[in-house]
Parts: C-alpha cells; structure tokens; sequence
C-alpha cells in the first residue's frame, strides 16, 4: 500500500495566480522607477538652466562703479528678487586679493562674513557651480537649489556671487507628473493582469482542471467515461497518455 504525504503543497493556481500577478508587476514598478527618475533629471536640468540664466541677469547689471556702493548694490539685489519670486536669497562677495568678503545680501546680518567652499570654488575655477542647499528660512520642507557663478567687469573676475533658487514650483510639477505616470501603469497593470489571467484560466487552467476530473473518475475506478483531448499542447497529448492507459 502506497501512503501518500498528508501534506499539502502549494496548488498550480496559486503558482500560476503568484507568476501571473507578481511579473506584471515587477516590471511596472521598473518601468515606473525609470520614466520617474528620467523625469526628475529632465525637470532639474531645466530648472538649472533657468536658474543659471536668471544669475547671468543679474550680473549683466552690476557696472564697475557699484562696486564701491554697498547701499547700491543692496537696492539690486532687493530689487532683483522682488521681479523674481523663486529667487530666495543673493549674496555678493568681492576679491580683496587674499580672500572673499560679503559686501552686500539680501540678509543684512551676514555682510562681513566670508563665502562658503561652493562660492570659492566658483572664483577660483572661474565656473557656475550648482548645488542643492540645506532648507531656506521660509521654505521649510522645500527644495533649495543654490548656484554660486563669478563676477566679472570690464573682463576682469572680481567676486563672486550666490543665488538661492526655491524649487517648490517645480516640485509640485514632478510630484504631479509621478502620480500621472503611478495612475497610468497602476491601471496598465491591472489590464494586463486580467488578459494574462483570462488567457492562463482559458489556455492552461481549464483544461488542467479538466483532466484532472476525468482521471479521478478512472482513479475511483469509473473506466467508461473516455478521457477526451481538449487541447492539441501538451496537455492535449497527457490526456492521449492517459486515455490508452484506461483503454490497456
């Protein structure tokens, strides 16, 4: 007497059902974590390019003369940031030969102090340099991009100075376009998970669960019914099989 196991095993429509779902799946998640991160490059690269556009601005309207009238580069920069909005902070440092100094900001109580590495880094490399910043007064939980670019009159480089740009716009932007593409392929996924499981359920599922039928039934020693092929696969040809057995 043959004892079979009293344990049971994962059945094939649970297999079937886990391959079915968790493919699909997978690769939308992929698809989805791609076409998001080429989309926060894309976002960045433009908004980097915008921002380095609006600090050259800027520089075109600083004359050698401003350069000793604190109180007159002060009025620029206030006037700068009220005709753009997302700027958040400028601060301007002149060369006294030897190191950097903040002559003139939008925050009054930094002037005197001395600029940070990305700012020498700018002068000294005669370079736009791009980074992101710690949050701003303000703009707490936002995206601070802060571009540091050298000052140059009458061709000579001469300080340097450092803008703060608010990304909040274009964060909302990208956020707004990730739920765009979750919605997209999260409904893509469940369209394509219901045609694999038709096809499955028709192909593969229902012939399976027809032979199986029609071999308990010999197993339980009812020979008559014949084992009819379903299908011309393999399944079709496992039912021939099974069918000459009943035959013998």
């Amino acid at each position: 007497k043959v004892v079979g196991s009293s344990r049971r095993g994962v059945g094939l429509l649970a297999k079937i059902t886990a391959i079915v779902v968790l493919v699909p799946a997978l690769s939308t998640m992929l698809m989805v974590y791609f076409r998001v991160q080429t989309q926060r490059r894309l976002v960045s690269r433009v908004f980097e390019e915008r921002a380095v556009s609006l600090a050259r601005s800027f520089e075109v309207g600083i004359e050698e003369k401003d350069l000793s009238d604190g109180v007159g580069l002060q009025a620029k920069i206030y006037k700068f940031m009220l005709a753009n909005p997302d700027v958040l902070g400028v601060r301007l440092s002149l060369s006294d030969g030897e190191r950097l100094v903040l002559v003139a900001a939008n925050d009054l109580g930094s002037v005197g102090q001395t600029v940070d590495e990305r700012a020498r880094q700018a002068f000294d490399q005669d370079k736009v340099v791009i980074g992101v910043g710690s949050d701003h007064p303000g703009e707490k939980g936002q995206g601070v991009l802060e571009v540091a670019m050298p000052v140059h009159v009458i061709g000579q480089r001469v300080g340097v100075y450092e803008m703060s740009f608010s990304t909040k716009e274009t964060d909302v932007l990208l956020a707004a376009d990730i739920q765009d593409v979750l919605l997209l392929n999260g409904l893509g996924l469940m369209v394509a998970v219901a045609g694999i499981w038709i096809l499955v359920s028709l192909t593969v599922l229902g012939p399976i669960g027809k032979l199986r039928g029609q071999v308990k039934m010999v197993g339980e020693g009812k020979l008559d019914e014949p084992i009819k092929r379903s299908s011309s696969d393999e399944i079709g040809e496992l039912a021939e099989v099974f069918e000459k057995m009943r035959v013998a």
